[in-house]
């Protein structure tokens, strides 16, 4: 590979050994990739005017129009769609972890009370000026925050887990704070992601796919998902998919049961 094509820099270590260091994007490169998508340069050609790959070419302008609100990368009225389809009732407990700027918050608030959280300050700033009633709003890591609900026993009737990338980091815990209810998770296709040694370990580890598996990651991901389920003793099934593209949107219903039932075991005496 030409050396003007590469992402990443070589450095030596102090202990005299080279190794690869990742190019940070500036405001400036920022600007840059979305003035040239903007001229209608194609990712190839952005890729020689700005030394950088492809795929994270692909992958930050993605992320520059999630952070901008953009409704081709948010989907909004199919989501809403999806939620207005399998919701019923006005007092549900709603949890949503990722909320951004806001787009199902307001859609959630119709049917019940919404904690709506989100890592990013401007996120929030733009929620709360929004004067939602029924939803408190939290400028909070939603990956660490849901342990301290798990030890005060908090419990939800909808969670909501539309992270910037995989969602890997909420399981199997988040399964600890719904009994009976909808789990509602956004998953990057694969191949989507940076497919590096990173990504690959990472699929591997959390949902058992081998990135040449791509036309069987759904089938995994649902069976995975029963499996996090049973160590809290859920059981977990799949209500509806939704195809948005570069990511699935998954509806799980979530039910208590015991080890019994998931197991599909009867014992003398014991009705299940």
């Amino acid at each position: 590979m030409d050396s003007q094509r590469k992402q990443a820099e070589t450095v030596k270590n102090n202990k005299g050994i080279q190794k690869r260091v990742s190019k940070k994007w500036t405001e400036v490169d920022e600007n840059l990739l979305l003035d040239l998508r903007e001229q209608g340069k194609t990712y190839p050609e952005i890729s020689k005017i700005m030394n950088r790959t492809t795929s994270s070419l692909k992958h930050k302008y993605v992320r520059l129009n999630q952070s901008a609100n953009d409704d081709k990368h948010h989907h909004p009225k199919e989501k809403t769609q999806q939620v207005e389809s399998l919701l019923n009732g006005d007092s549900l407990k709603i949890l949503e972890t990722n909320a951004g700027k806001g787009n199902l918050t307001q859609v959630y608030k119709r049917y019940g009370s919404v904690l709506a959280q989100d890592i990013s300050r401007e996120s929030v700033e733009y929620l709360k000026s929004l004067e939602l009633d029924n939803v408190e709003i939290k400028q909070v890591d939603s990956f660490r925050k849901i342990h301290k609900y798990i030890y005060e026993g908090r419990k939800f009737d909808v969670i909501d887990l539309d992270p910037y990338g995989l969602p890997s980091r909420y399981f199997p815990h988040v399964f600890d704070l719904i009994d009976d209810g909808i789990l509602f998770v956004t998953f990057p296709k694969v191949g989507i992601q940076q497919i590096n040694k990173i990504t690959v370990k990472h699929y591997d580890v959390f949902w058992g796919i081998n990135v040449s598996e791509a036309s069987e990651q759904e089938r995994i991901i649902h069976e995975k998902m029963a499996d996090y389920g049973f160590r809290g003793l859920k059981k977990v099934e799949l209500m509806d998919v939704v195809d948005l593209g570069r990511v699935f949107r998954f509806a799980y219903k979530v039910k208590r049961t015991s080890a019994l039932v998931l197991c599909d075991l009867k014992v003398k005496g014991v009705n299940c």
